[in-house]
């Protein structure tokens, strides 16, 4: 299994038959102080299993590690199951989580990792400026 994609924005929805709709993708925000409260941001990511992952069960979470590595959030981990008959020698599972609220108490550059069963798998950059 591998991630395909991972998106950090203030939207984001997916639909089975009609798709994902994402919009006002990030990767910065400028603060004038600390600290910085973002209060909600979506996490959409792709998982890519391969024909050998038919029928495949796991949990898959995100989690947030601050410029200092730190894990600043870690939501609990979200259940999936891979299709046991998806056609062609791939498929692709698309997750969206949801977060509010988020407190941010140092600048810099700040990483979203997404993790299956614990192990990583891919990450995105996020990073808070100071207003100049």
């Amino acid at each position: 299994m591998k991630a395909g994609f991972i998106i950090i924005s203030q939207f984001a929805d997916y639909k089975p038959k009609k798709g994902l709709t994402v919009s006002n993708i990030i990767d910065r925000v400028t603060a004038a102080s600390l600290p910085a409260c973002a209060t909600k941001l979506f996490v959409t990511f792709s998982l890519i299993a391969e024909a050998n992952e038919k029928g495949k069960t796991g949990s898959v979470r995100f989690q947030i590690v601050d410029p200092d590595g730190t894990v600043i959030m870690a939501p609990p981990a979200d259940p999936y199951k891979f299709p046991r008959d998806f056609p062609g020698e791939s498929y692709t599972l698309v997750k969206v989580f949801v977060e509010g609220d988020i407190e941010f108490k140092q600048f810099g550059r700040y990483s979203f990792e997404i993790r299956n069963d614990g192990e990583f798998l891919a990450a995105a950059q996020f990073e808070i400026l100071q207003k100049s």
